[in-house]
């Protein structure tokens, strides 16, 4: 006789998710309204909301509202303050870059304006 697998977390996945999302929806469209609100019913009954152990919800309390803060290296610092370095010097080049294109269709237009035909 071949034990169940206990279960696990590799079994979990998306691709497993997504499946049974479109086999529900499928399902769904097959059964008659009456037939959904039969089974919900049922599902209601058979499910019953179980309260959590005091010390579950100490312990999650715990987790959530002690969240340790990141702190930065020198290492990463340093990296933080290149980037910015590098996005300053690329908005000066574009602001530039864009002055000198401005002020050459301006002359361009001068010329073209000022030439006798």
């Amino acid at each position: 006789m071949v034990e169940p697998q206990p279960f696990c977390e590799k079994y979990i996945d998306d691709k497993y998710f997504k499946f049974m999302e479109m086999y529900m929806n499928q399902a769904a469209k097959m059964l008659p309204e009456s037939d959904l609100i039969n089974f919900e019913t049922y599902l209601n009954r058979a499910f019953r909301p179980v309260k959590p152990r005091p010390e579950f919800i100490e312990g999650l309390r715990d987790r959530l509202g002690n969240v340790p803060r990141l702190q930065e290296t020198p290492a990463q610092a340093f990296r933080s303050l290149i980037l910015i370095l590098i996005g300053v010097m690329g908005s000066i080049v574009v602001v530039v870059a864009s002055i000198r294109a401005a002020l050459s269709l301006i002359e361009a237009y001068r010329v073209l304006r000022t030439k006798k035909y």
